[in-house]
């Protein structure tokens, strides 16, 4: 379940915000974890949505669902092997993503095969849905029984040296270099 809170509307919506913690305050867009927080006391939640207004005139307020986070990642029409992300931090925050050591990837994701084919048939139809072309990673949470809860799709996946896109794309036996290659190939 998720809500969506306006800037310009804030007080109105927060006021008639019927979600309770543990939730997950994030911006509507933006990227690299900035201005997420898990809040799991309702107090928390007013000063998330504040944090998370520094970033954006829109913030999304999602029921946080305990699980293993995975990432799938589409190269052109190919879903690339999924990825589990284990980090020592609350979640995979902005240190975890862009620190040398900050976070665990597990390619491919120690996942029930059952379960990495139905995340990536998500992201694939994700991905078609909303006409990328070229790239796109989804973010997932695999709760305990076995469901994946889509969490957000990122049209401009990162191409530093900690980003999942290129490991992905390296398992695919797609160099770095390769991979370049057919983002502007795909673009063209």
């Amino acid at each position: 379940d998720w809500r969506v809170i306006e800037k310009s509307r804030k007080a109105e919506d927060v006021k008639t915000l019927d979600m309770k913690a543990p939730v997950v305050i994030k911006p509507a867009s933006g990227g690299s974890s900035l201005g997420v927080t898990i809040c799991k006391k309702d107090e928390e939640i007013s000063p998330a949505i504040d944090l998370a207004f520094d970033s954006g005139d829109r913030v999304l307020v999602e029921n946080f669902v305990d699980g293993t986070l995975i990432a799938v990642g589409i190269i052109g029409d190919k879903t690339a092997p999924v990825i589990e992300i284990e980090t020592n931090a609350q979640f995979y925050d902005y240190k975890s993503k862009y620190t040398s050591g900050g976070s665990t990837y597990h390619i491919p994701a120690r996942l029930a095969p059952a379960i990495l084919e139905k995340v990536k048939e998500m992201a694939l139809a994700i991905h078609k849905a909303i006409g990328v072309v070229g790239m796109s990673r989804s973010e997932f949470i695999v709760d305990k029984s076995g469901t994946g809860w889509f969490l957000e799709l990122n049209t401009i996946p990162g191409l530093t040296g900690t980003s999942l896109l290129p490991k992905a794309a390296k398992k695919m036996g797609l160099p770095f270099d390769d991979l370049v290659l057919h983002i502007i190939n795909e673009a063209l």
